[in-house]
């Protein structure tokens, strides 16, 4: 009796389709506490420190995106073989993951009825060019745009004009994610943010998601069954091995951003820094950013040689944890130190914990990722090769 491989596909996308809608839906106790109480009472920002959870999920959403976006673009646009069988899949969960951070945003705003939504008009009507946050809006909106024709024609098997959407939207991709580092690191009342560091950390933290969602979804799209030399286990190993270089580079870049931070005391910010190597963020940045985000994962994954599909998969997943630390400590370290603190003469520290209502929206954003992604792996042929 043979089976129906596809029909097999789609129940189990349905599956995953319904599990994933239950975790979105998850956001609604956060959403009814917004209509009926407002962003104020729901949320545990403040004027001192407004920005939370809720932003954190939307860097760690969009970054995600243009990780997929830049790692998938290695085998349709620039010709590395290993990583052609991941192009559709990752592009499509590229989209999936920056609608996933509009959702966030949009509820880190207030919703449809808070004035902060509306009054986001006022950077384009007129057009405040000198404003990083219009392009911000205008760049993820160029390069959403560009990830759909990419993968319109990709699933139509048109090499040429999937090539140069794709080559549209990586682009628009590394401008738009390197805007949203200048968004942060242009803020000259928070110095650990500011300056040229936070755009080029962005993009190379994307660089780190989009290798270890890369194994994730490959490693899941063979449900877990890769043998030893086959096409599949190169393209594990490749990504492996990009993975181990990007966190390479990124605990270098860690080192100077503390080193710098620390050395003669720069007011605020040696205070920021301090609040993550040896305060109320220590743990978050020692156990999570640099144990589980950074050490952990490339010694696991050198110690195997990169042999192990299951040691791959559980050093992706142990980056992607860190890398979600690393946005909630990145926001939380810049906004500790009260921005009177200059004023007053003293250092003031400022404190924030999320409530359940942002909690609650957080989760279901990545609910809302996961219903878009399996939707399209019920609707499409993502498995299929793209051939350069």
């Amino acid at each position: 009796m043979s089976i129906d491989h596809k029909a097999v596909k789609q129940n189990g996308s349905i599956k995953w389709i319904v599990l994933f809608g239950l975790i979105a839906a998850i956001g609604l106790i956060g959403i009814v506490q917004v209509f009926l109480h407002g962003q104020e009472a729901s949320y545990g920002v403040s004027r001192q420190f407004p920005w939370g959870l809720l932003l954190a999920g939307y860097i760690f959403l969009v970054v995600s995106s243009t990780g997929l976006c830049l790692i998938s673009s290695l085998g349709h646009l620039w010709g590395f073989k290993e990583f052609l069988p991941i192009g559709k899949r990752a592009i499509w969960l590229a989209l999936a993951t920056l609608l996933a951070g509009f959702y966030i945003i949009f509820w880190e705003l207030g919703g449809p009825f808070d004035l902060q939504v509306l009054r986001m008009i006022r950077y384009f009507i007129p057009f405040h060019y000198t404003s990083p946050i219009l392009w911000m809006g205008l760049l993820y909106g160029l390069y959403m745009v560009f990830l759909i024709l990419e993968f319109m024609f990709l699933i139509k098997r048109k090499w040429k004009a999937a090539f140069v959407w794709g080559l549209l939207g990586f682009l628009t991709g590394i401008a738009a994610h390197s805007n949203l580092g200048a968004v942060l690191g242009y803020n000259i009342a928070r110095p650990f943010w500011h300056g040229v560091f936070l755009p080029i950390y962005f993009i190379l933290s994307a660089l780190i998601s989009g290798s270890a969602i890369g194994i994730l979804i490959h490693y899941f799209s063979h449900r877990g069954n890769i043998p030893a030399d086959s096409e599949a286990a190169r393209t594990l190993v490749a990504l492996g091995k990009l993975l181990v270089l990007f966190l390479g580079i990124m605990l270098f870049f860690e080192i100077w951003k503390t080193i710098t931070g620390l050395y003669g005391h720069p007011h605020m910010k040696y205070e920021a820094v301090m609040a993550l190597v040896n305060g109320p963020l220590a743990i978050n940045f020692w156990v999570f950013e640099i144990g589980f985000g950074i050490v952990g994962p490339s010694v696991l994954l050198l110690m195997t040689r990169f042999r192990s599909s299951f040691a791959t998969l559980l050093a992706s997943l142990s980056v992607m944890t860190g890398i979600l630390f690393m946005r909630y400590d990145l926001l939380y370290a810049g906004q500790i130190v009260d921005v009177r603190s200059p004023y007053l003469g003293e250092v003031l520290y400022t404190t924030y914990v999320p409530t359940v209502y942002e909690i609650t929206l957080f989760i279901s954003a990545l609910g809302v990722a996961g219903v878009i992604y399996f939707i399209g792996e019920k609707a499409f042929d993502l498995n299929e090769e793209v051939h350069a």
